[in-house]
């Protein structure tokens, strides 16, 4: 029976803009509104036509569904919103969902997986978003991470009760402890063609899994007081059509020498419910190192110290869950000397300062502009030079946090200005 999910944000190995609508989902019963016959009881996953579990699977999925009328918190009760998982799961839309474990503790490497076939085969060259929503059981002892969506070309298989390893997710999540508020667990595919199956569950072993003891949450089943459990709705996997960038301005400079100052705005803010910021190495394999729910932050500084190139991209779920991605941000630090440091002073000043170049010269600097804290520009600066020294006198500023970019030979180095 039972399942772990886990948290929300994923990675994706693709690059788009930021903005897209999606096309029809071709998951079929996406929301497990449909079905053969109302469930009695549990591990009845094959009434949530089509879906099934794995073939070679001795394993029992779940489906719950309000049309199952008795009361309760037995094993037995497959009810919505009262099952044997707890008095208050609601389902994320509709009447019915999914349930499936991660990790139970009397067979650490049991797995549960469920899978269907999709309306039509994926398309290559293509872009997709894919994922699903996911809510951890109202008794389940333990959380995890690793509540996986794997696309195949044919439907995968599962010996005994184990694992199905060897696979790559092309979405995975973080460990998610969220009773009350179901998770997206989403990402991006890029289709090499024919893929016609996804499958949803834990890809690891124990060891490659992270497990949450949480302590008793109360409840009778053992297989979601032992586990970690969680239920499944909403699936999708739905084609990317690309439209008119919403994002304004999108812009990754460099911060004190070897930082990075990453900055945005929308044309429609509210529209979204989380902004993230993620970085890589390599401009392939992102990492989320900022998230925000407060439309009104339009900037952060990412305070490693970089040596070589950085990449940025910005990551946007939607009020509706649907996720885009920016172009990605490049930031070259091996091009700037590591010799030339910028300092300005004094900082906080009254409203003028000077800026120190030592290292470099004057007459590298192609411009100077000084922006406020919602990066819009106030000032463009036309300084007085005393050999590598330059004396600015901003013009009638209000107190508060500036941003002074400086552009350097095409290379633009940011720093912050606190006027009091």
């Amino acid at each position: 029976m039972k399942g772990i999910l886990q948290s929300i944000f994923t990675y994706v190995i693709c690059v788009f803009f930021l903005n897209f609508t999606l096309a029809q989902n071709l998951v079929p019963n996406p929301s497990f509104e449909s079905f053969s016959s109302c469930p009695t009881g549990n591990s009845q996953i094959q009434l949530a036509v089509p879906w099934q579990r794995p073939s070679g699977s001795i394993t029992s999925p779940d489906y719950c569904n309000s049309c199952y009328t008795q009361v309760g918190t037995a094993c037995s009760n497959v009810g919505v919103p009262s099952n044997f998982g707890g008095s208050s799961n609601m389902a994320h839309t509709g009447e019915g969902y999914v349930g499936i474990f991660t990790h139970y503790t009397s067979c650490s490497n049991c797995r549960e997986y469920v899978q269907v076939q999709l309306s039509s085969p994926l398309v290559a060259g293509q872009t997709y978003s894919l994922g699903f929503w996911a809510l951890r059981a109202d008794f389940s002892r333990y959380a995890s991470d690793h509540l996986d969506l794997n696309v195949s070309a044919s439907p995968l298989s599962q010996s005994s009760n184990q694992p199905i390893t060897g696979i790559f997710p092309h979405v995975m999540s973080n460990v998610v402890t969220d009773k009350n508020n179901w998770t997206l667990v989403s990402g991006t595919f890029t289709a090499s063609g024919g893929e016609s199956w996804i499958t949803i569950g834990n890809f690891n072993n124990t060891a490659g899994t992270t497990i949450q003891d949480n302590g008793s949450q109360g409840g009778s089943c053992a297989l979601v007081t032992a586990g970690a459990y969680y239920f499944i709705d909403d699936v999708f996997v739905e084609d990317i059509t690309f439209l008119d960038n919403d994002i304004l301005m999108f812009e990754v400079d460099r911060f004190n020498i070897d930082q990075s100052i990453i900055s945005w705005s929308f044309d429609n803010a509210t529209a979204n419910q989380f902004i993230t910021i993620q970085y890589s190495e390599d401009g392939m394999l992102f990492e989320d190192i900022f998230t925000t729910e407060d439309m009104s932050v339009k900037s952060y500084i990412d305070e490693k110290n970089q040596t070589k190139k950085a990449y940025y991209r910005l990551k946007v779920i939607d009020v509706e869950g649907h996720v885009s991605y920016s172009d990605i941000k490049v930031v070259d630090f091996n091009n700037w000397s590591r010799q030339a440091s910028i300092s300005i002073y004094p900082n906080p000043n009254k409203g003028q300062f000077y800026i120190n170049m030592k290292g470099q010269t004057v007459d590298d600097i192609r411009s100077l502009t000084l922006y406020n804290s919602l990066w819009q520009p106030v000032q463009h600066i036309k300084p007085k030079t005393l050999e590598n020294i330059m004396c600015v006198t901003t013009q009638n500023l209000s107190s508060g946090i500036y941003f002074l970019q400086i552009d350097r030979l095409g290379v633009v180095h940011t720093q912050k200005v606190v006027i009091e």
